[in-house]
């Protein structure tokens, strides 16, 4: 429909359906999210009492891309609860079995920190992290995503504690390039 109000047109353009041109080539717009997969965990116990970070159980998010060199942008938040030691703690994530973000033993990454936590204990807290990761995967891959977790110091860090009922989420999105 194009319309001419009074010195300008205006047009618009209104559809019930996009259909692709070619069969499952898929519409595909850069910079738009194509696919979106999302996981809410709850009363499923990890613990750690290692400063290496350990893959969180329940967490896997596996998709099969949809679009050449997609990104993905990973959006987690995650309940914790630690017993006495700990002055840090953090999540990252591994996509397959590569790390993507999070550094094994302390040094290099930031941690969320709690001051001088070795004088508390039985502490709960959330942490929220994000990462946009650009793996440069042909369309129809399958990938995995898994949530990490690590702390920094001493004492037993535990993500979703069964005795407070947690629930944590994690979202992965595929964004066309």
């Amino acid at each position: 429909i194009i319309q001419n109000y009074g010195a300008s047109w205006m047009s618009i353009l209104k559809v019930d359906t996009i259909n692709e041109k070619t069969s499952g080539s898929g519409v595909v717009i850069p910079g738009h999210v194509i696919q979106v997969k999302n996981i809410d965990f709850q009363n499923q116990t990890s613990t750690t009492t290692s400063q290496a970070y350990v893959d969180a159980s329940g967490t896997d998010i596996t998709l099969t891309t949809k679009s050449d060199n997609s990104k993905f942008y990973l959006l987690a938040h995650c309940q914790h609860y630690h017993s006495g030691g700990i002055n840090g703690a953090n999540i990252g994530f591994k996509r397959d079995s590569t790390k993507i973000l999070g550094v094994d033993g302390g040094a290099g990454d930031s941690w969320f920190g709690f001051g001088n936590a070795t004088n508390l204990t039985n502490a709960s807290f959330n942490i929220s992290r994000s990462y946009l990761d650009s793996p440069s995967l042909s369309a129809g891959t399958n990938v995995t995503y898994k949530i990490m977790f690590g702390r920094w110091n001493s004492g037993t860090l535990y993500l979703n504690y069964t005795t407070y009922n947690t629930t944590s989420h994690f979202t992965v999105m595929e964004i066309a390039q």
